[in-house]
């Protein structure tokens, strides 16, 4: 036995809350609504929308699909997408991401995959240096670090 969404709304309240019922009855607008206009939902944090937001005033487009199609397409990589990516790249944003995290987050994988596996080489040499050392002088922990870099970088510039 099939019914419509009065029928079943009219079934809902004799068995459950006016206040559940039309929490049900305003899902069923918003599939509704979402399938006659082919929308889907995406979440991200707070912080990507609002930086999203930014990009879409910075790259003076009309919304966030269209800043997300000029991202993701070639047609529209021009002089103008690059000024806009430049001037949405020199923004401030005040969150708990740190810088690092932030220019961790432009890199591509492979690269952001590299430099995490040196922090944390960098993060383990400190530490079993830390536990080793028995000096408490003052600037010991400079020089270990001067140490570190020239054994590990090895200055090429």
């Amino acid at each position: 036995m099939q019914c419509g969404i009065k029928q079943a709304t009219h079934i809902l309240r004799e068995f459950i809350v006016e206040e559940k019922v039309q929490a049900i009855q305003t899902r069923w607008r918003s599939f509704k609504y979402r399938k006659k206009n082919k929308k889907t939902t995406l979440q991200v944090n707070q912080a990507s929308r609002r930086k999203m937001l930014d990009f879409v005033i910075d790259s003076e487009v009309s919304d966030i699909d269209e800043a997300i199609d000029i991202l993701l397409s070639k047609k529209y990589y021009d002089t103008d997408l690059e000024q806009a990516k430049d001037m949405h790249g020199l923004r401030l944003y005040d969150e708990e991401e740190t810088y690092l995290r932030n220019l961790l987050n432009s890199l591509t994988r492979r690269d952001r995959k590299r430099i995490e596996k040196e922090i944390r080489q960098a993060f383990l040499a400190g530490w079993s240096a830390a536990k080793r050392s028995r000096t408490k002088k003052a600037g010991a922990n400079e020089s270990a670090v001067e140490s570190y870099f020239a054994k590990t970088i090895k200055e090429k510039y």
